[in-house]
């Protein structure tokens, strides 16, 4: 999932999974900060619990804008 976010001042960035709270990088998601503004959330080999809403909220000293997107698991995964 990746969003375009600017602002001046630059805003600061967190990813939440709705109803799980702000989503922690681990060996699966990985939250990245790319050029020209953009920031993306990557997971690694789904698994059912990851679908949802994911919202991506940037905050600076002049307000706060979120942006949000559903994940669909579809299908039979690996190892289940």
């Amino acid at each position: 999932m990746e969003f375009q976010v600017s602002g001046s001042p630059i805003p600061s960035v967190t990813w939440e999974h709705e109803g799980q709270g702000e989503v922690t990088m681990s060996l699966r998601r990985r939250v990245v900060e790319l050029s020209g503004g953009s920031t993306s959330l990557t997971i690694s080999n789904l698994r059912y619990d990851d679908e949802g809403v994911y919202i991506c909220t940037a905050i600076n000293n002049l307000g706060t804008v979120s942006a949000s997107c559903k994940l669909t698991v579809l299908g039979t995964l690996h190892g289940e």
